[in-house]
This record gives C-alpha cells, sequence and structure tokens, in this order.
C-alpha cells in the first residue's frame, strides 16, 4: 500500500478554494441556509436537498443531516463534481468521537441524509470543508437541477420518487381489491336479500294455503 509522507501530495486529491474561509463556512453560509453549523438534532433529513450558490467562484452549498452511530449533526457540503469521494473535515469527525490518521486509506461509514455513505477526511486547501463527491450522487440517482438566476440549487433523490411511485403503486392495487370486495359484498347482500324475500313470500303462501 503507497504511503505519503506529505499530504500535499499531488497525487492526493485538493480542492483549491481561495475564495472560502472559516467565516463562509462557520457563519456566513450557515446564515445564508438559515442554520446553526454543527448543531445537534433528533431527526434526519431524508428528502431532497437545497442550496445557494456562493462566493466569488459561484460554488454549491447545500445543508443536510450526518450520521454516525446515535448522533446527528446539521453540517454544510460542498458539491464538487470533479470529486468522487465524499469528505468531512477534522472538526466534524471530532464532533462525532471520530478520528482518522491515515489520510489517504482511512475512512468512516455515516448516514448523509439518511442514506449509508463512506466518507474520508477533508485535507489540504479544503481541509475544513466538507464535500459531496460523484460516487454518493451515483448511488442515490441523484440528479442536480441549478437556477442560475436565483442563486439557487436542488438535488433531487430519484430513489425517494420511485419509493413513492411504489407506494403509490401499491395503494391504487389496494384500493383496485377494496373496490372489487365491496362490489362483491353488495351482490351478495342484493343476492341474500332477493333470497329473503322469496323465503318471506314462499312462507306467506304456505301459511294461507294452510288456512284454507
Amino acid at each position: 500500500m503507497i504511503q505519503f509522507e506529505n499530504e500535499y501530495d499531488p497525487r492526493l486529491f485538493d480542492i483549491l478554494l481561495s475564495d472560502i474561509d472559516m467565516k463562509d463556512i462557520h457563519v456566513i453560509i450557515p446564515r445564508r441556509l438559515k442554520i446553526n453549523y454543527l448543531s445537534d438534532t433528533l431527526k434526519e433529513f431524508n428528502g431532497d436537498i437545497y442550496g445557494i450558490i456562493f462566493g466569488p467562484q459561484l460554488r454549491l452549498f447545500c445543508v443536510t443531516t450526518v450520521r454516525r452511530n446515535d448522533k446527528i449533526k446539521i453540517v454544510t457540503f460542498l458539491i464538487d463534481t470533479g470529486s468522487s469521494t465524499t469528505y468531512i473535515s477534522e472538526e466534524v469527525l471530532i464532533a462525532f468521537g471520530a478520528t482518522m490518521v491515515d489520510l489517504v486509506n482511512d475512512y468512516i461509514n455515516v448516514k448523509i441524509n439518511s442514506r449509508a455513505t463512506r466518507v474520508m477526511m477533508s485535507r489540504a486547501h479544503f481541509k475544513d470543508v466538507n464535500v459531496i463527491g460523484m460516487s454518493y450522487f451515483n448511488a442515490n440517482d441523484i440528479d442536480a437541477h441549478i437556477y442560475s438566476s436565483k442563486e439557487i440549487f436542488h438535488l433531487h433523490f430519484n430513489q425517494e420518487y420511485e419509493i413513492n411511485q411504489s407506494r403509490i403503486t401499491h395503494d391504487l392495487k389496494r384500493e383496485n381489491v377494496e373496490e372489487v370486495e365491496l362490489k362483491r359484498y353488495n351482490h351478495e347482500k342484493k343476492e341474500w336479500i332477493r333470497v329473503s324475500y322469496l323465503l318471506i313470500l314462499t312462507l306467506i303462501g304456505l301459511y294461507f294455503l294452510h288456512k284454507h
């Protein structure tokens, strides 16, 4: 296994974020997204993700939840289609009580937006920034919709759509079964009334016949 002595080795993946600083990560971007960075929450996000286009380099930043074991935190992410890997910063790792020593090979399993994924630790020029990479997109069949004039974007999870469609189909089938059952019940009820009516007429006829 290759060992790198220098974490800034050019063979390591890197993102040059000269337009993003710690104040952006901790204050400005969270304020724009209306959240408190690294705050705790009791419930994971699980729907589509919405974000903003931020900074002079027009970076795509969004917010969602990260879960490890029983701890859930609200975290901002940079969307980077040039990265196959998803990264979380050392600060986020520490917040979850985790550490990584080998920046090249170490990873942990977490849930991002309620979906299991493998993450590595941010490093080099993006060491303070959390990054969602293309492997996460591919694994969850995500469509990205960017609205440049409004400086926002939208990540749509097609898997969720498929699940909802399956539920709708299931509900429709159940409704059809219930409708068939109702029709059969009504038919049987009408038949029972008809038979009961004929039986009553027969008994009345026998009564008068016996009386005479």
